[in-house]
C-alpha cells in the first residue's frame, strides 16, 4: 500500500474508532438513565404499568445497541491494527 494511501486509511480507521467509542459510551449511558427512569415510574399512576413496560423495551434496545457497538468497535480496532502493521 502506498504511504499516502496508508496514512489516509489510518486516519479514516482512527475516526471510526473514535466515533464508535463515543457511541458506545452514549448507549451505556442510555441504559443507566433508562434504568433510573424505570425505578422512578410509579405503578400507582393509571399508565404506570404501560410506562414501565415501554421503558423496559427501550432499555433492552439500548443493551442490544451496546453489544452491537462493542462488536463493531472491536472489528474497527482490529482493522486499524492490521493497517498500521
Amino acid at each position: 500500500m502506498e504511504n499516502k494511501e496508508k496514512e489516509r486509511q489510518i486516519k479514516i480507521r482512527e475516526g471510526v474508532v473514535k466515533r464508535l467509542t463515543k457511541e458506545l459510551e452514549m448507549y451505556k449511558q442510555e441504559v443507566v438513565d433508562g434504568e433510573e427512569t424505570m425505578n422512578k415510574i410509579s405503578l400507582d399512576d393509571e399508565n404506570g404499568q404501560w410506562k414501565k413496560n415501554n421503558q423496559s423495551k427501550l432499555i433492552e434496545e439500548s443493551k442490544k445497541l451496546v453489544i452491537d457497538t462493542e462488536q463493531r468497535l472491536t472489528k474497527a480496532i482490529d482493522e486499524l491494527e492490521k493497517i498500521k502493521c
